[in-house]
């Protein structure tokens, strides 16, 4: 309905979590963050991977703690990661 009416749909992954293992394919939070891009990509929406941004955070020799305020909850660090990438899809020129 959103779409039928010009209204911007964007899907967002879940960020990281303390208790899941980001690099395992088989881990439960990594599946739901590929339905979730599955999803973007069937129904032709938008997309910002916070699960990948995190996973890249690791990846480049940080630490999930960095972006962490509780087991399952991003800080400030970690919202402004998902932010920034948000902010993407937005452009000052749109009358939204």
């Amino acid at each position: 309905q959103a779409q039928s009416r010009n209204i911007r749909v964007i899907l967002l992954t879940p960020t990281g979590d303390h208790r899941a293992e980001l690099n395992d394919p088989d881990d439960p939070l990594n599946q739901h963050a590929a339905q979730i891009r599955k999803l973007a990509r069937d129904y032709e929406v938008g997309l910002v991977d916070s699960f990948q941004l995190f996973k890249d955070y690791i990846e480049a020799g940080n630490s999930l703690d960095d972006l962490m305020s509780q087991v399952n909850h991003p800080n400030r660090k970690g919202h402004d990661l998902v932010t920034v990438a948000l902010l993407d899809w937005f452009s000052v020129d749109e009358k939204n």
